[in-house]
């Protein structure tokens, strides 16, 4: 499972930053967060909070990322807005994929995710809704929800999604004793992320 994800969302919004600007990252979003509730955007505002919760978690301040992570979830609850609420659910399946109640948000975000029409959003929700399941020895449930997943990542030709949920599928497979499967996939996996490297260095 990616790390950072639904990948159309959390993702996108906060790729990976050198140790010494993460400080930074956090000013900015707390700034952001304050400006945001002078606007009369709600959108902003449960994204500003959404991405402060992960910046939190960044620099390890795990008790302030919960209550940022909570207020983005109850304002869009309170805008009655399905893609968001997918959104808030997600992000905690996506930087704490041990914590205790993250199944429940990752079910959540999936059953938001499939009233919608963002395959790539429910793609992201069924792999984390798929490793959670893996987590615990459920492994049929797991490679089910994964093989959804990689057909929707697939479908839409998002390589990043492909290669996080071809590495969810090898450790479904190595930790269920389908251990040639388990490299297969993990092959598989490596060369999609070479590959979309290369060409980033190409560009």
């Amino acid at each position: 499972m990616a790390q950072d994800g639904l990948a159309t969302g959390p993702g996108a919004e906060q790729p990976p930053l050198p140790a010494r600007h993460r400080h930074d990252r956090l000013a900015v979003w707390r700034l952001a967060v304050d400006s945001a509730g002078r606007l009369p955007d709600p959108g902003t505002q449960v994204l500003t909070h959404r991405v402060l919760g992960r910046a939190q978690v960044v620099r390890g301040h795990h008790r302030e990322a919960i209550e940022a992570l909570n207020e983005s979830l109850a304002l869009s609850k309170r805008q009655d807005d399905p893609a968001q609420q997918a959104q808030a659910h997600y992000t905690p399946a996506s930087i704490w994929p041990d914590g205790r109640r993250v199944p429940d948000h990752a079910r959540r975000a999936l059953h938001l995710c499939q009233g919608l029409d963002q395959p790539i959003a429910e793609a992201d929700a069924r792999d984390a809704v798929g490793w959670c399941a893996a987590r615990v020895g459920e492994y049929d449930t797991a490679r089910g929800h994964c093989q959804a997943a990689l057909a929707l990542f697939e479908n839409q030709q998002d390589v990043d999604g492909r290669a996080q949920t071809l590495d969810s599928l090898g450790y479904i497979d190595h930790h269920s004793g389908r251990h040639h499967d388990a490299i297969r996939h993990h092959r598989q996996a490596v060369g999609l992320y070479r590959d979309r490297d290369r060409d980033r260095d190409d560009a």
